[in-house]
């Protein structure tokens, strides 16, 4: 699953900012395009794990499949997207249901914080219950983003202050999430042993809105011809962020 941050053009204004994970057999074609074109966990419980007495399952919504694009037209939607932590738990819940414990083992997160971030997204329609189990008395809700991909209205974009204000926070969030991404690959020794899927860019240049736009359609090609390298049974998996946005200077 991966999160996305899509495109917009005005006569002044250019914005991409791309951010894409798959699991590839083979990068080293796909890292020479991109080349070319740029040269723990807490026991509380509360209302998401209650105590009750019989073992059972109970299927809310369970035959929710997240749809591949998601566009954020309210401005409530995007308050609730503009936070890095929420960021990550929707990339978590596009790719199969998880309890809001799973999810801090796999954000490394205490629950307790987990547990207002996942009712504020599920509040807000991106987030949904798909299954409640009963565990030895313990109540397990699983949650389901309902979307693989979400996309920013331009109108949201250019709305008032609170709009601009939580359009800078989510595109924010994406890019520290691969910041974040980033430095556990290193950490973790992935850049070392994978050093030819590995390339990081960062340039600025000058240039006419003509080229700035054509310059990005480039972009969207890369992205489309990433999005078909998605291979499941990869043995990596890659992520691809891009930025592209005029500066104030």
């Amino acid at each position: 699953m991966f999160l996305s941050w899509t495109r917009t053009e005005y006569p002044n204004e250019l914005i991409d900012v791309l951010t894409f994970q798959t699991k590839l057999h083979t990068i080293e074609t796909f890292k020479k395009t991109v080349l070319s074109q740029f040269n723990g966990m807490d026991d509380q419980t509360d209302a998401f794990d209650r105590q009750t007495t019989d073992d059972e399952v109970v299927l809310t919504d369970a035959n929710l499949e997240p749809v591949a694009v998601y566009v954020l037209n309210a401005i409530d939607e995007l308050r609730a997207v503009a936070n890095p932590i929420r960021v990550r738990i929707l990339d978590c819940l596009g790719s199969k249901p998880m309890t809001v414990r799973d999810l801090g083992k796999l954000l490394q997160t205490g629950s307790t914080n987990l547990y207002y971030h996942v009712g504020e997204l599920e509040k807000s329609g991106l987030v949904r219950l798909v299954r409640t189990e009963i565990q030895s008395g313990i109540q397990l809700k699983y949650y389901r983003a309902i979307a693989h991909y979400f996309y920013l209205s331009p109108t949201l974009l250019h709305g008032g202050k609170d709009e601009s204000h939580a359009s800078a926070e989510f595109v924010a969030s994406l890019i520290e999430g691969s910041a974040r991404e980033l430095r556990l690959a290193f950490a973790g020794g992935h850049v070392d042993r994978h050093s030819d899927a590995f390339v990081v860019r960062r340039r600025q240049n000058r240039m006419t809105i003509e080229t700035a736009a054509e310059f990005r359609r480039r972009i969207e090609a890369i992205d489309v011809e990433f999005q078909e390298t998605d291979e499941p049974e990869g043995e990596l998996s890659v992520e691809f962020s891009v930025a592209l946005f005029p500066r104030t200077r």
